[in-house]
């Protein structure tokens, strides 16, 4: 099996040396890195015996396990990600379907009725339903992640080859597909590996959704060895239950939700002895209430 000097071979490198730390978490459901990579293995070989090299593939998810298998399995198999954050609307869904030129998309349970509204305006589509036997018009995702039903195919891929479609917001005019290849990717890993302070023993929670930056932080942790955990649902709530229930030590998070939590009502009942570091952006200092409260519980 011949990857190339891209993503997915990076990826795989890190999963054999760190085979049996976990890799993710979820909803009390783990995976160690050599578990993770045999899914995403399985997974690659299947899409890459169903879709031609270079196929743009939509990722229509809530932020679930699957998504994460998908991106690095379509990393591996030289196929086109095309993230659709989970809220937006039948229209944005298809306008973006449609400008990419999509063979595929992927949906879950959460989008299930905005991804089929979407699908009836692009013939040929291929429609998968993740996490069971849900709707598909083709391949089902249980036969996709069969081992029994995995074969050898696989793809060569490039540093240059296309990995990602990335839509902007489109605040003026419709949105436009930001193309990165792998490359690029991998500029942006070794650049946040050397810039942050990224450690091999960290629990990373994920509160953003993995279609936006929540998702460019997993890669570097993971190439560090570190544990992954989504927050189920997304939610400040659910987010100060995970930090003392997985021992969260870092996460990142938008001003807002960061306010948020910051105020909440039972902030100063949360155990945050192993968080240590907190990432955000687009404000120019954190509230006093904030500061106050990590500088008490610094015991430098």
């Amino acid at each position: 099996m011949n990857t190339g000097p891209a993503l997915g071979a990076i990826a795989a490198q890190a999963a054999r040396r760190f085979a049996g730390r976990t890799c993710l978490s979820f909803a009390g459901r783990h995976w160690t890195f050599a578990q993770f990579d045999a899914q995403v293995a399985v997974l690659s070989s299947a899409l890459a015996s169903r879709l031609p090299a270079g196929a743009r593939v939509g990722l229509f998810t809530s932020n679930c396990p699957e998504y994460l298998f998908l991106q690095f399995a379509l990393e591996r198999a030289g196929l086109v990600r095309v993230p659709l954050n989970a809220k937006f609307t039948t229209h944005d869904v298809s306008l973006v379907l449609e400008d990419c030129g999509a063979d595929a998309l992927f949906f879950d349970t959460v989008t299930a009725d905005r991804a089929a509204e979407a699908s009836l305006r692009i013939p040929g589509l291929w429609c998968c339903e993740v996490a069971g036997g849900g709707e598909s018009n083709g391949a089902t995702w249980s036969e996709l992640t069969d081992p029994a039903g995995a074969g050898s195919a696989m793809r060569a891929v490039g540093p240059d080859d296309i990995c990602s479609i990335n839509y902007t917001s489109g605040t003026s005019g419709k949105p436009k597909g930001v193309v990165l290849t792998h490359r690029n990717w991998s500029a942006m890993y070794r650049n946040m590996l050397v810039d942050r302070d990224i450690r091999g023993d960290d629990v990373v929670a994920h509160i953003g959704p993995l279609t936006h930056s929540s998702g460019t932080y997993f890669m570097p942790w993971f190439l560090r060895g570190a544990r992954n955990v989504l927050v189920e649902g997304g939610t400040v709530e659910r987010l100060l239950e995970t930090i003392p229930a997985e021992r969260v030590t870092t996460f990142t998070c938008v001003p807002t939700v960061l306010t948020r939590i910051v105020n909440h009502p039972d902030i100063d009942r949360i155990d945050l002895s192993r968080l240590r570091a907190i990432g955000y952006g687009a404000e120019p200092s954190l509230s006093t209430r904030w500061k106050r409260r990590c500088t008490a519980s610094d015991p430098s």
